[in-house]
């Protein structure tokens, strides 16, 4: 069974080490959530509101990002294998992340793996 937090509003959440493998969170307002080494492994955030929010060490492998907001969030160390950037906002690979088979916010495809510097 997945979790359901579509449309949710989590901002400012407090959620460092969650595991929210597969979790709806498609259009869910998580500015500024604290998601510190959060494993959101083929999660689905389409849409989702990441501004502010702290990805640092999180886990991204499959999540798929499409058209997601994410202005000023916090990425390093932020691990992407198979994860869809497709169309997202404001994303940048954070030092020390590690890409690998992600298609990035223009389309363009990283077979990698890629270490960010």
């Amino acid at each position: 069974m997945t979790l359901n937090l579509s449309n949710a509003n989590l901002s400012n959440a407090h959620l460092p080490g969650a595991r929210m493998l597969g979790t709806n969170l498609s259009g869910a307002n998580l500015s500024g959530a604290n998601l510190r080494n959060a494993d959101l492994s083929g999660a689905n955030l389409r849409k989702a509101n990441l501004n502010d929010a702290d990805l640092r060490d999180a886990i991204l492998s499959g999540a798929d990002l499409t058209e997601a907001d994410c202005e000023r969030t916090k990425t390093e160390n932020v691990i992407l294998v198979a994860t869809n950037l497709t169309g997202v906002k404001g994303f940048g690979s954070g030092i020390g992340a590690f890409v690998c088979k992600t298609i990035e916010p223009g389309g363009e495809f990283v077979e990698g793996p890629a270490w960010i510097e």
